[in-house]
């Protein structure tokens, strides 16, 4: 089975730990998800993430993505400086833990996605889907236990 997404449980990870949930907990919470085989990290320097995101198609920041619902700074984008490095701190601390691999955001899409298809095609290179399962849709459960009420 082949999964693409974009964030996982590793965004809360970083961000729900900055907002103040402990490490253990967080991770506990999300003790049912599978570990994927590759996870990548798209690490941004903030300075260019502010650049984007107010230079870009949007032209401003988010309520929730710059932190001030946690009172850091009045001023928005002082708020994003403070709350985004906070969680890029979280990141670097779980790039070993998690395995994640770490992709150098300020380079074009194109060879971000170029080195991208690198990594993936190399992890594919000798991939074959079951025989008789190509095309074919199943369902995937995960079991695990649930304590009953008592």
């Amino acid at each position: 089975m082949i999964v693409l997404a974009d964030r996982y449980m590793y965004t809360a990870f970083a961000r729900d730990v900055v907002r103040g949930v402990s490490p253990e907990w967080i991770r506990k919470l999300y003790s049912f998800a599978i570990a994927p085989d590759m996870a990548f990290y798209f690490k941004v320097p903030i300075e260019v993430a502010i650049s984007r995101l107010l230079g870009g198609t949007r032209g401003q920041l988010k309520y929730y993505e710059a932190g001030m619902d946690m009172n850091l700074n009045q001023d928005m984008t002082e708020s994003f400086r403070i709350f985004q490095s906070n969680i890029l701190a979280q990141y670097e601390k779980i790039v070993d833990e998690c395995q994640l691999i770490t992709m150098d955001a300020t380079k074009d899409i194109e060879a971000q996605q170029n080195e991208m298809r690198r990594l993936v095609g190399e992890a594919l290179k000798d991939y074959k889907p079951r025989r008789g399962t190509h095309g074919r849709r199943t369902v995937f459960w995960r079991r695990f236990d649930v304590p009953k009420s008592e």
